[in-house]
């Protein structure tokens, strides 16, 4: 067991909706042919709102579009957990939504059914 608490990130933002969510963990992947931003976060707003939820998870990768920019990422994975457990990736979830970067620069997702 490490001495240190995992993960060392938990830093709120807040969403242009009025929501306050917090951001667990930030992963910068690098492929030979493409770079994903992974955000993951941890929301008040109950599973059940996958609308709303859904709307959260596209806000959230909004906000990282410079840092995504600055990376060279073309896709922004944004992962919801609800437990400690994934958040300490010992346990996978299933509140998962992919977003590409379209030609006029916006990004357009879809929740992954994992």
């Amino acid at each position: 067991m490490s001495e240190y608490p995992y993960p060392t990130m938990d830093a709120p933002l807040p969403l242009p909706s009025g929501t306050v969510v917090r951001t667990r963990n930030l992963v910068v992947l690098r492929g030979r042919n493409t770079t994903v931003l992974t955000v993951t976060i941890e929301t008040p707003t109950p599973a059940s709102d996958v609308a709303r939820v859904a709307s959260e998870a596209h806000e959230v990768a909004v906000l990282h579009n410079d840092f995504a920019t600055m990376q060279g990422a073309s896709t922004i994975n944004v992962a919801i957990c609800r437990t400690q457990a994934c958040i300490e990736l010992r346990e996978p979830t299933d509140e998962f939504f992919l977003f590409e970067r379209v030609a006029d620069g916006t990004w357009v997702g879809e929740k992954l059914q994992l």
